[in-house]
């Protein structure tokens, strides 16, 4: 929400799971940690640490956003970190 104009933008996941963890990065990103089932948080691609692009209007979370760290190299399964 923008408290000088009072709009409210909302973006909806496609996919099973929510987020955790909000932190702004700078004036229009918002980074998240996208939870999935404790189970099996590998299994899913979505899992990890992304970053939402606010400024266009909100709809699909996940084509707002990129992925800047997967569940699996956080959970030291993989040896190799790329950020994009």
């Amino acid at each position: 929400m923008r408290l000088v104009t009072e709009t409210t933008r909302t973006w909806r996941s496609p996919v099973r799971g929510g987020a955790d963890n909000l932190s702004w990065a700078g004036n229009s990103q918002l980074a998240f940690d996208w939870m999935v089932d404790w189970r099996h948080p590998l299994a899913d691609p979505h899992a990890g640490l992304w970053l939402l692009d606010t400024r266009p209007p909100g709809q699909d979370l996940f084509a707002a956003s990129r992925p800047l760290v997967p569940e699996s190299a956080r959970s030291g399964t993989s040896r190799v970190l790329t950020i994009r």
